[in-house]
């Protein structure tokens, strides 16, 4: 496409890339698009044959330019722009319209419109006056071919940064979610110790919560660098595709901290819903106080079966002090541990016969566990039956 050269304070002036722009009164030069002269191998000084009006002219290539008109090049029927079969030449208007005997005519018309002036009465009018001499219509700037295309461009790339980084954040805050629970689950043991010995709920999970923001500092950092460097290569195609004369990448403060935040707000929730207080089961009270109540000697610290239990899912200890303060339950803890030794330490109780052999008094020189003849009725003592310990 052949298109006059722009003048000096007009609209569409040229970003010179290579070279120089062609001499207005020359009428053999001309400056091509940078993405055209890249696909044939032209260079300032080049010649290039062109026909024009059916006539075969050669011309002489003084640079390489860009322009706001023709950002995104489409030919005639093209889905993609083909810079090795579409360009566009920039020739001094007196050569254009002399190679296709227009002078004093134009093909082509951009205006700028005046602050506060109505766009569609601007184009209503444009079309009426146009009308007669064959115009096909004015567009307004929403419309026009490369700004459409960049437009779209731009508000999907909006789209997805609204909409992608929220399905991340989820998917990260629900693994960590999980992840986090079956970490706990597996602790509980470790987790019931240390209430034993007096720290709190909100303790026990603020060191889950600072786990995961450890973990989630490191992704922070690591995202950061990854995004700038990314972020610096993307903004170079997109440079190069849309023929930008440059395109910089920022490094704002604010949205590095805003998606810091964010981030650490998502890995927090996750973390929290893991390691949340739950309210204690309503039997857990029972059956903590069923060691002190069923302990017989022999039984293993902190244990005790329970009715309908099996040894194995016997009871644990579990200490009745919930809205008591950590130095009331640790002195609950440790009047119970005296009890506990003191009933362990002491000796059964002696069977029911050998109290009533050593009733008569005769049982000082007999071996403990042995009747005396003398005593009728009495026999050896039969082995204690086995019975169910009663919480």
């Amino acid at each position: 496409m052949m298109v006059s050269l722009p003048g000096q304070d007009g609209l569409n002036r040229l970003h010179l890339r290579q070279g120089r722009l062609p001499d207005p009164q020359a009428e053999r030069e001309l400056a091509v698009s940078e993405s055209f002269a890249a696909a044939h191998g032209l260079a300032p000084g080049a010649e290039l044959a062109l026909v024009m009006n059916g006539r075969r002219m050669a011309f002489t290539v003084t640079g390489t330019a860009i322009s706001p008109e023709f950002i995104y090049a489409l030919g005639p029927g093209e889905m993609m722009p083909d810079p090795a079969r579409f360009g566009i030449g920039w020739i001094p208007r007196a050569a254009l319209a002399a190679a296709w005997d227009l002078d004093g005519a134009f093909s082509s018309l951009v205006l700028d419109l005046a602050p506060g002036a109505s766009e569609v009465r601007v184009i209503e009018r444009l079309d009426a006056l146009l009308a007669r001499y064959g115009g096909t219509g004015a567009v307004g700037r929403k419309d026009q071919m490369s700004h459409a295309f960049l437009d779209a461009e731009l508000r999907q790339l909006g789209a997805m940064a609204k909409v992608l980084p929220p399905i991340f954040l989820a998917v990260a805050a629900m693994l960590v979610h999980v992840t986090l629970s079956r970490l706990v689950t597996l602790e509980r043991e470790q987790i019931g110790l240390l209430k034993a010995i007096g720290y709190g709920r909100r303790a026990i999970a603020w060191h889950y919560v600072e786990f995961v923001l450890l973990i989630a500092l490191g992704g922070i950092a690591l995202g950061f660098a990854a995004g700038a460097w990314l972020g610096a290569g993307m903004a170079r195609l997109y440079a190069e595709f849309f023929s930008f004369p440059y395109l910089v990448f920022s490094r704002n403060p604010a949205v590095y901290g805003l998606a810091a935040l964010v981030a650490l707000a998502a890995a927090a929730g996750g973390a929290v819903l893991a390691a949340r207080p739950e309210g204690e089961p309503a039997g857990r009270r029972r059956e903590g106080r069923c060691l002190a109540r069923s302990h017989r000697p022999g039984a293993g610290l902190g244990h005790a079966a329970c009715p309908g239990r099996s040894r194995r899912a016997a009871c644990r200890l579990s200490l009745d002090g919930r809205a008591a303060g950590p130095s009331r339950r640790r002195a609950g803890l440790r009047r119970r541990l005296v009890s506990l030794r003191r009933r362990r330490d002491d000796p059964p109780p002696p069977p029911p016969c050998l109290r009533a052999a050593r009733s008569s008094g005769n049982l000082k020189s007999e071996p403990r566990g042995w009747p005396h003849p003398a005593i009728p009725g009495t026999g050896p003592c039969p082995a204690p039956a086995p019975t169910e310990p009663r919480c």
